[in-house]
């Protein structure tokens, strides 16, 4: 019973808060370099541009993903109880 206690009372492992800024660079970039290709009109001679199109696409909503679990796993500056309970349900509600 005592190692239970133990395991619900360890504060959780969280990346450090300077990931939230590399989650939110990697967002701005997975973004706008398609953005940036598209509107200067560069073209990607690919013999099979349509699974190279998806390929990127897929690509792109992974490095959103990315950016976004950078995000919601790194601490705050400062972190108190009250932020680790809200953290808590929300990734409980998620799993449900």
């Amino acid at each position: 019973m005592k190692n239970s206690q133990n395991f619900y009372n360890k504060p959780l492992n969280l990346l450090p808060h300077y990931f939230k800024k590399i989650g939110l660079v990697v967002i701005i970039c997975s973004v706008l370099i398609p953005l940036f290709l598209k509107s200067f009109h560069i073209p990607m001679n690919v013999a099979n541009s349509e699974m190279m199109k998806e390929t990127i696409k897929k690509i792109i909503q992974d490095s959103i993903i990315i950016g976004l679990v950078f995000i919601a796993f790194s601490k705050d500056k400062i972190e108190d109880e009250m932020t680790m309970l809200l953290r808590i349900k929300a990734l409980i509600s998620g799993l449900s």
